[in-house]
């Protein structure tokens, strides 16, 4: 079911949001708990620059993090175990 379930919605941005979603899950429940699974978010470094949009991305417990209220979040990049970009196609 998983993947093919969000097939059947018409808007391609749910899509993606769902399947996103879906991977977050399936982290979460395959990592350690020391790990954090942030979507939509960005990264940032100690001097201030900023990624664009990443779609998942994975981190320690113990590295800076800020999540805001939309679903957006920010994070260290020193503290970044890894980032998965979610395609459709």
């Amino acid at each position: 079911m998983g993947l093919r379930a969000a097939e059947v919605l018409l808007n391609t941005t749910d899509i993606g949001i769902i399947r996103e979603k879906l991977l977050k899950s399936f982290l979460e429940n395959h990592l350690p708990s020391s790990c954090n699974v942030l979507l939509s978010g960005f990264l940032f470094n100690m001097e201030g620059a900023e990624s664009k949009q990443l779609d998942v991305i994975v981190t320690t417990d113990s590295s800076p993090q800020y999540r805001y209220l939309d679903g957006k979040s920010f994070a260290c990049v020193d503290g970044t175990v890894s980032v998965i970009s979610v395609k459709s196609s």
